[in-house]
This record gives structure tokens, sequence and C-alpha cells, in this order.
């Protein structure tokens, strides 16, 4: 089976994906370089604007100009842009396959029929949270039987030092979607070990100014890793929402195998077992927060337990090599 797998963090045609750690033969997988460049997670906002849709377009135009059995899709926007080439062009025998279908958030309805209608000619949809197939199934007005729980995967995590200056000891939180950093900075009153957060500059503008409240923002992805690394607590506080986010941060910390504090939400209840590989505390719950937080700190005896058991299962089921396994599943 031929499949062309498109995805606009891919820089060269020969770039790292799961399909490296595919041994069957049965499968030959061909990417495509993204010839545009990506803005940094920092400055994107929630809204895709219009030159990047367009750039889209012309990107999946030029590759789907040759044969394909399969088309593998990464992000919701390329599976919409390749679907609705696909109907155009009337492409019926090409199999269209959309990973990462994270949406983010559904909101109005019609929206969702019309994305819905164009994305009919997807296959599989794979989600990185098995609560959100019903959401988007009703979302979209797809049949649920399409979509299929696909765990996040992370390959090894590569670190730096980070171009900042930080305490030896400090916990650490980061991301932007949908974090609940307000609920974190309440819990954190009172302590003498620093808080680092990272986050979009107008996420970390609201946030109060104290000395043990470390904000930084515009940080590559390996110091950002290396933050997390050094971190003796790290914290992923969310949102309760009815679409995931924070799995990139956690299955992080869970693959460099650290000690995690996770929101119990949409996104973290399949990867997190509570009090075996990570920690949970409910939605906006800082007083809870804040006693585990302690709890973290000065037992060195849980914090290593919950590590090591956080790495064994980021690496037999969050690996490229596990995702591997489940694609040829989802191909199959």
């Amino acid at each position: 089976m031929k499949i062309l797998v498109l995805a606009q963090y891919f820089r060269t045609s020969t770039d790292t994906w799961i399909d490296n750690a595919c041994e069957d033969s049965r499968f030959k997988f061909t990417k495509a370089a993204y010839p545009f460049h990506n803005r940094s997670w920092h400055a994107r906002g929630a809204v895709t604007p219009l030159v990047e849709w367009l750039q889209l377009v012309r990107y999946a135009n030029r590759a789907l100009a040759r044969e394909f059995d399969c088309v593998v899709t990464s992000f919701p926007q390329l599976a919409l842009v390749v679907s609705l080439l696909s109907l155009i062009r009337l492409r019926r025998g090409t199999r269209i396959v959309a990973m990462n279908f994270n949406l983010g958030s559904v909101g109005n309805r019609y929206k969702g029929l019309l994305a819905g209608f164009v994305l009919r000619r997807v296959s599989r949809f794979a989600v990185h949270s098995s609560r959100e197939i019903e959401e988007y199934s009703r979302w979209l007005n797809i049949p649920r039987e399409r979509f299929v729980f696909f765990p996040l995967q992370r390959a090894e995590v590569e670190t730096n030092d980070p171009s900042v200056t930080l305490p030896d000891r400090f916990m650490a939180a980061m991301g932007s979607a949908n974090r609940d950093y307000e609920t974190l900075v309440k819990a954190h009153e009172g302590f003498d070990v620093p808080l680092v957060i990272v986050a979009k500059r107008d996420i970390l503008d609201r946030l109060p100014d104290r000395a043990n409240l470390i904000k930084l923002s515009n940080l590559t992805l390996q110091e950002c890793n290396s933050i997390m690394a050094r971190a003796i607590v790290n914290i992923v506080p969310l949102k309760d929402t009815k679409t995931a986010a924070g799995q990139v941060t956690f299955v992080t910390t869970m693959r460099l195998g650290l000690a995690t504090i996770v929101t119990r939400c949409v996104g973290s209840s399949d990867y997190i077992e509570d009090g075996v590989t990570g920690i949970f505390v409910d939605p906006g719950d800082h007083e809870t927060l804040r006693r585990k937080m302690t709890e973290l700190l000065e037992d060195d005896t849980l914090r290593d337990r919950i590590s090591s058991a956080a790495k064994t299962f980021a690496r037999d089921n969050l690996s490229d090599e596990a995702a591997a396994r489940n694609l040829v599943r989802l191909l199959s």
C-alpha cells in the first residue's frame, strides 16, 4: 500500500515520523516536505489565518498530483483541505486518515455540520482522547465508528540548556491551550520553592508579579523540555472543557520520567493512573492542588516511584514504537 503523509512540521521528505518505526513491509510511506514557514506556537492564535489556509491548499494540491492508496494527514486543517480536494477531484478510491485530530473546541452547530460535510471523505479520525469521540461525532454529524482512540506519542525527548537563569530547585508548568494558571498561582501562594510558568505572553501578563513566580515566553522546544526535565515537580493545570488539551506537556514529562500533577479532565483520563503514573486533581481545586504539590516536594520516595512508573508506561504505550504498532492497526 502506497501511503502519502502530509504534515506542516515536515521540513524535508526524510524527516523522522512514526513510519520510521513501522516494520510492516505492506506499507510504503512517502512524506511531503512543507515548503512554508511555521510560526512559533507562542505566536499562533485560536483561528487559522486565511494565508495559512491558502498555503495548506497549495501544499496538499501539489502533493496529491501523484497517485496514492492512502493519504495520512496531521492536524484537522490538513484533513479538511485534503478531504475537500478529494471531493473536488472525485478521488473516491484514495483513503484518507486524519491523524492528530484535535479540534481544541467545538462551537457553532452549523459550522460543525459544514465541516462534517467536507470531512465525509475521511475514513478514520485518530483522536488522542477517547472521551472526545462522542463529542466530535455529534458535532460533525459523522458516524462514531470512524473515530479511533490513538494515544499521543512522543519520541525520545531532546533537551538543552535554556537561555535563562533558573533556580536550583523549582516547580514548572507550561503550555497555553485551556490552561488554568489562576488556580495554580493561587495554590502556589506561600511556597518557598519558585514556580516557573512558560506560556504565551498575553496569558502571562494576566498573572500576578511576585518574586517566586517566574514567567517565561518565546522559548524553543528544547528549552521548554529542559525546564521540564530540571523541575522537581511538573504541573499541568487545565480547565474543564469538552475537548482535550495539555497532552503534549504531560506526555513529554512522562517520557522524561518525571512526577507530574495533572487536572482530571477529558484529555488526561486515558494517560494518568492516579497515584501510579501521575497525580490527579479536580478542576479548579486549588486546596487539593496545594496539598499534592507539597506531598511531591517533600516525599522523595513517592516522587521517584511515580517518575519510574510514568517512564515505563510512556515507553510501552506512548513511544514512536508503540505508535507505529497503532498505525499498522489503523491502516490495516
